[in-house]
């Protein structure tokens, strides 16, 4: 696969799994801390993130569990050491295309002073 079309597909999963390193997360926490670990600059609905999620756990980078809170049952999900691996090679993927967006957008020859002044 391209690299460019690897970016664009894993970028929502690559921000899962970092926040699954940090915690178990059921998917409105996930949504919410998205939002808030951006500025709200990156929003994704929490009805958006289910099928992410199950498709992530049918492909081994997470597992989940049911936990009661009340009297609704919350699903909470786990990254797994395959989801750490795959977090390892998104983000090595996220690094070398904003390394080819920088050169070119910033290190074309004359066009570094008009983009950042622009």
């Amino acid at each position: 696969m391209e690299l460019i079309s690897r970016y664009k597909k894993g970028l929502t999963d690559m921000l899962i799994l970092k926040l699954l390193t940090e915690e178990d997360n059921y998917p409105y926490q996930l949504a919410q801390k998205i939002k808030e670990c951006s500025d709200g600059k990156i929003v994704i609905r929490e009805f958006a993130l289910y099928p992410i999620l199950y498709r992530m756990e049918e492909k081994g980078f997470l597992t989940s569990y049911g936990q009661k809170h009340g009297r609704m049952e919350r699903v909470y999900f786990r990254i797994r050491e395959a989801g750490r691996e795959e977090l390892q090679e998104l983000v090595q993927v996220y690094e070398e295309v904003k390394q080819g967006i920088e050169k070119i957008l910033y290190n074309r020859i004359g066009e570094e002073k008009t983009i950042r002044e622009g």
